[in-house]
């Protein structure tokens, strides 16, 4: 049996949290607008990645001894240097990069906490195949070896919030798929526990997050305060590793089967508000009621990015084959890349059905 659908912990997540979004993302192939937050992640990214070679280990201690990566001189010319490409703000990104890249540099870099590694993976892309199961795609940020059977993933995290809830638990099915994942790629031992860790580089990722209920009057409140750590770890056993191939079989098999029925089954905003203080639900949808919606204090009301209309454009090879989307303000800076025979088809979005409807 070939599989037409491809996971990854993306797209599942998606099609979990709104059955909508998914339709407009992957079926539809409607573009979405990346935030700040992402172009500030992929630059920590490319940075730590750049670190993690034991030839700059030199570069990586001098770093913390100074408590700042400009230390490193070629390291301060790559920060600049993808600011720019991504056309952010230097005053309010450069400081903010430094933080997120140093974050990650104090939680153990080279992965000496669990004793000398026998071998180590970084920016390791995985494609997992079980006839009949489930196929899946993804790749992993670290990971280290160490002789006696455990495993350490590492993954970075460049959001403004930390998980919590089922997010922060062995439900995860990121951590999962990195698990299984690492079932296959590994052959230097039998593996005996697998260490999921999730660093959010925003935090303070040698502290270990946690979440607890406010108290007022004595009382707990709704609201969740953070400890301000951005390490999350969870563990897993060769046994809950081979139980979630058939949980990713369900999603494999609900992926397949979407239809345009499936994308109006299960809205998040029809579902209920997360008790576990997680992002999902009704919560994810956001309270702006029209586009371009201000809060009090003037900063634009978040809200779904298919939630409202717009216009966007599909660009089609000389066969009519899909090669990309964009937003309408977007043609100009990539007419050059995709000139004749390519052809440009502009497309209307009218807004996420479930709002529509129930206006």
């Amino acid at each position: 049996m070939s599989f037409k659908v491809t996971q990854s912990p993306s797209r599942v997540k998606t099609a979990l949290n709104c059955s909508y979004k998914y339709y407009c993302s992957y079926i539809k192939k409607i573009p979405s607008k990346g935030n700040d937050g992402t172009r500030l992640g992929d630059s920590a990214h490319i940075i730590l990645e750049s670190l993690a070679n034991n030839k700059r280990k030199e570069y990586v201690s001098k770093i913390l001894e100074k408590g700042d990566i400009f230390a490193i001189q070629s390291v301060k010319h790559l920060a600049y240097k993808l600011i720019h490409r991504h056309k952010l703000d230097h005053e309010i990104f450069i400081p903010k990069l430094k933080d997120c890249v140093l974050n990650g540099l104090q939680s153990d870099f080279y992965g000496l906490e669990y004793g000398e590694p026998i071998a180590s993976y970084t920016e390791k892309d995985f494609l997992l195949e079980k006839e009949g199961m489930y196929k899946v795609r993804g790749f992993i940020d670290r990971m280290f070896v160490y002789k006696d059977g455990t495993v350490v993933i590492r993954d970075y995290k460049s959001s403004k919030s930390v998980y919590k809830g089922h997010e922060a638990s062995t439900d995860n099915i990121q951590g999962a798929d990195y698990s299984l994942a690492a079932r296959e790629i590994i052959k230097e031992v039998e593996i005996k526990k697998i260490i999921v860790q999730f660093l959010f580089l925003q935090f303070d990722c040698s502290l270990e997050s946690s979440w607890t209920k406010k108290i007022y009057r004595g009382k707990e409140t709704k609201d969740w305060e953070h400890n301000g750590g951005g390490r999350i770890i969870l563990e897993y056993s060769p046994e809950e590793i081979s139980g979630f191939e058939y949980e990713l079989q369900g999603y494999q098999n609900y992926l397949e089967n979407f239809s345009e029925k499936s994308a109006e089954e299960n809205f998040a905003a029809n579902q209920e508000y997360p008790t576990d203080g997680s992002f999902g639900g009704p919560l994810s949808c956001g309270r702006a009621k029209k586009l371009g919606e201000l809060k009090k204090d003037g900063s634009l009301m978040f809200h779904c990015e298919y939630k409202f209309p717009f216009l966007y454009w599909h660009v089609l090879d000389a066969e009519n084959n899909f090669v990309i989307s964009c937003f309408f303000e977007e043609r100009e800076k990539l007419e050059e890349k995709y000139p004749p025979p390519f052809k440009w088809i502009e497309k209307q979005y009218s807004g996420c059905a479930r709002f529509q409807k129930r206006g």
